[in-house]
């Protein structure tokens, strides 16, 4: 591995499936909407009858929510840029409200439908550009923000924190909760993982947008309210890494563990793992090796700091309310205590705010080592609660962490 100093940088902050439940419902089209043109087999050669998607492709097609990217064509495995998206919103947004948009040429169409969508209270202006690819939390938060409450109202429990990789308390977070609820979205897998990051296809796209247009298509699934152990393993054991540290003249300092935030290669870990040393190496679940390339930013009173591993594509792990737990909640660890990567522990909160030496801790058993500082600490649903950060000496499983909404605000807060 390339032996890298560290800097520390001020950088600024990093700026739907619908495989789940693939059944054809009954028709049953919104107050006073029909169709408003035909859908034949042909249109679409790259559409066949007997795909996933076909049904889907077909009502949103029918209800002028979406047309073939080309003659012949829809592209189901294709994108949908942040415009496209808004222009199915809008759509949809007028065939519940019966409203009208003027258009004007091709050339002014994307401001209509724009300023329209920012004026009906369906998007904000996008900083990202309207040409860029939509991520599926963004999709959901505008098919939300078009219909009328009364179309996601809940038919289906879906409680806060049941889906593993969206946190309701992010941006788009309480509109994929409410569209679950509703029916609208559904996950990829038993675990109902959203993937919200990711950019959402084309076919994916017509299966929420039929789904918003016809009740009929509205499937609950049934998710987990808590997660096992061994889920909670299988889910994230891939976002937490073994950090070994350095000195200039190649001697190993210490080691300890840390947890991706961010699929570019933001981690968190604590501070005092970094202290006294030249470089540091990242081992990764699948035992590749990193570069840690720099500390993004640090907290020192909380022994918080964020770290640029090199590389992309990571596992994340998301934050829960720190606030919210309760003694004798299931906890669990994923670490690397003496070098042994991806260990997982589990015990319970024992308190969940602990004053020790003037510093707020949350108290919790499950069992930790030395390479096990910086760890994350998650609850059963599979989010980090806080920082695994130490141990009393000679004692039992009287462990500590860093309350993760005290280590995520504060000067750190713009990062994560």
């Amino acid at each position: 591995m390339m032996k890298k100093t560290f800097v520390f940088l001020l950088a600024a902050a990093l700026a739907l499936s619908g495989a789940g439940l693939r059944r054809q419902g009954a028709w049953a089209a919104p107050s006073g909407a029909t169709p408003v043109r035909e859908y034949s087999g042909a249109l679409f050669a790259d559409v066949g009858e007997g795909s996933w998607y076909a049904p889907y492709i077909k009502t949103a097609y029918e209800y002028a929510l979406m047309d073939g990217k080309r003659e012949g064509a829809f592209d189901p495995d294709g994108g949908l840029t942040a415009a496209e998206a808004i222009k199915l919103a809008v759509t949809l947004h007028m065939m519940y409200f019966d409203k009208e948009l003027v258009l004007g040429g091709s050339e002014t169409q994307l401001a209509a439908y724009t300023e329209a969508a920012i004026g009906w209270g369906i998007t904000e202006p996008l900083a990202g550009g309207y040409e860029a690819p939509a991520t599926r939390a963004q999709f959901a938060e505008l098919i939300r923000n078009a219909l009328p409450p009364e179309e996601y109202a809940p038919i289906g429990a879906a409680a806060d924190y049941c889906i593993p990789d969206v946190s309701p308390a992010e941006r788009g977070g309480a509109a994929v909760y409410a569209l679950y609820r509703a029916g609208i979205l559904v996950g990829d897998d038993e675990y109902g993982l959203f993937r919200p990051e990711d950019a959402i296809t084309r076919a994916q796209a017509a299966e929420i947008a039929a789904r918003a247009a016809v009740a009929g298509y509205r499937a609950v699934q049934p998710l987990p309210y808590e997660l096992s152990a061994s889920e909670i393993y299988k889910l994230h054991s891939q976002a937490v890494m073994q950090i070994d540290t350095y000195d200039a003249i190649n001697t190993h300092i210490r080691t300890g563990s840390a947890f991706f935030v961010s699929s570019s290669g933001l981690a968190v870990t604590n501070l005092h793992i970094l202290e006294y040393s030249d470089y540091a190496v990242a081992t990764l679940a699948d035992g590749s090796q990193r570069d840690i390339l720099g500390i993004v930013a640090y907290d020192e009173q909380e022994d918080v700091a964020i770290l640029n591993v090199e590389g992309d594509g990571y596992s994340r792990m998301k934050f829960a309310d720190s606030s919210s737990l309760e003694p004798g909640a299931a906890v669990y660890v994923i670490s690397s205590p003496y070098g042994l990567t991806n260990t997982l522990t589990g015990g319970i909160v024992s308190q969940p705010l602990r004053a020790v030496d003037g510093q707020e801790f949350i108290q919790f058993t499950a069992q930790i080592s030395f390479g096990s500082g910086g760890a994350p600490l998650i609850d059963s649903h599979g989010f980090v609660v806080g920082i695994a950060s130490s141990s009393f000496s000679g004692a039992q499983s009287l462990n500590l962490a860093v309350p993760i909404n005290s280590a995520t605000g504060g000067s750190l807060s713009k990062f994560l």
